[in-house]
């Protein structure tokens, strides 16, 4: 939903932001922890075109998420995912 709305945000602004806004819900509702630091930090990559304030908030959440993880091969994948959306990538 997060890059359906970074691809709407050119022609319909208003609705790119109820679509983020949505995809925001929807990733912070995920049960898992790496999934939904994983979510964050996808939204927050899109967010970060419109809104970088806002951006910053989700990654520094997908990030305390991240750090909370306690097997190392989950918690390795989702830092990469958020450092990927820190870089812009």
């Amino acid at each position: 939903m997060a890059r359906v709305a970074g691809v709407v945000a050119a022609n319909d602004p208003a609705r790119a932001q109820t679509l983020l806004t949505q995809a925001q819900r929807i990733a912070r509702s995920t049960l898992a922890p790496d999934d939904h630091a994983w979510a964050l930090a996808r939204v927050a990559g899109v967010v970060a075109a419109h809104n970088p304030a806002d951006a910053q908030a989700l990654l520094a959440q997908a990030e305390r998420i991240a750090r909370s993880i306690t097997d190392p091969d989950q918690q390795a994948q989702a830092l990469r995912e958020v450092a990927t959306a820190v870089a812009g990538g």
